[in-house]
């Protein structure tokens, strides 16, 4: 079945990798190529979320009166030593 907005992609999987798709895709009753593609959205929505949603963000900004190099030298103002 062709399908233009469907693009034939070649990859290279471990054995491993191979046979639990395979038994994946058997179990849900698809196709591999729709199993990979599901997981494959999974991980870009993953991927595409903004660095304001990581809950570290919220630590940014939140320690004051550092040096202004603080980012440069930080391992001199946590460690001490030469200058």
């Amino acid at each position: 079945m062709y399908d233009p907005a469907v693009r034939r992609t070649q990859i290279y999987l471990e054995e491993e990798q191979s046979r639990r798709l395979y038994e994946i895709a058997a179990a849900q009753g698809k196709s591999t190529a729709a199993v990979v593609r599901d997981a494959v959205n999974r991980y870009l929505s993953e991927a595409e979320t903004s660095p304001e949603q990581n809950p570290l963000w919220e630590f940014v900004g939140s320690v004051k009166n550092l040096p202004r190099d603080a980012a440069e030298d930080h391992d001199q103002d946590l460690y001490g030593g030469e200058d």
